[in-house]
C-alpha cells in the first residue's frame, strides 16, 4: 500500500501534465503596461490579456486593434484579446503564438519557467530572435 502511495504521489508531481499547468496564472510584461492570463484550454494554453496599465486612448476609448493586418480586426478591444495562443507543452517549454499588437504581428514563441515567478519567452521573426522576461503578479482588480 505505501508502494502505490509514493507512486501515485511521484506521478502526480512529476508527470508532464503536472509541470505543463506551471505556467498557469497572470504574468506581467517585461515593460510592466500589461498583464496576461495563461489559462488551459483543451490541450493547450492560451494567454489574454487581463489589464492595461492605459486601457483607454486619449478621446477614453478602449484601445483597439488598429495595426492588425487584417483589417476586419483593426476594431476589436485589446483588452480580452489572446496574446499568446496554442501553447503546447514539449521537453520542459511552451511552444506558440505571441501576437504583439503595437506592432500587429505574431511570432514564434518558446516559453520557460526560470523558477516559479519568472518566465522567460523567446520569439523569434523572419530569422531573428529576442528574449524577453514576464513576472508572476496577482489578478487584477
Amino acid at each position: 500500500m505505501k508502494n502505490v502511495l509514493l507512486t501515485s504521489l511521484y506521478l502526480l508531481i512529476y508527470s508532464p501534465g503536472a509541470d505543463s499547468d506551471q505556467i498557469q496564472g497572470y504574468w506581467l510584461t517585461g515593460e510592466g503596461k500589461t498583464i496576461v492570463e495563461i489559462y488551459e484550454d483543451a490541450a493547450n494554453h492560451n494567454g489574454k490579456i487581463v489589464w492595461l496599465e492605459k486601457p483607454n486612448n486619449r478621446k477614453g476609448e478602449p484601445h483597439t486593434d488598429k495595426m492588425n493586418p487584417d483589417r476586419s480586426l483593426r476594431n476589436r478591444p485589446i483588452m480580452g484579446m489572446n496574446m499568446l495562443e496554442n501553447l503546447e507543452y514539449k521537453d520542459g517549454q511552451w511552444h506558440g503564438k505571441l501576437y504583439v499588437p503595437k506592432k500587429g504581428r505574431t511570432v514564434d514563441a518558446v516559453l520557460s519557467l526560470v523558477n516559479n515567478d519568472e518566465l522567460q519567452i523567446t520569439v523569434s521573426f523572419r530569422g531573428f530572435t529576442k528574449e524577453i522576461s514576464w513576472y508572476r503578479t496577482q489578478a487584477p482588480e
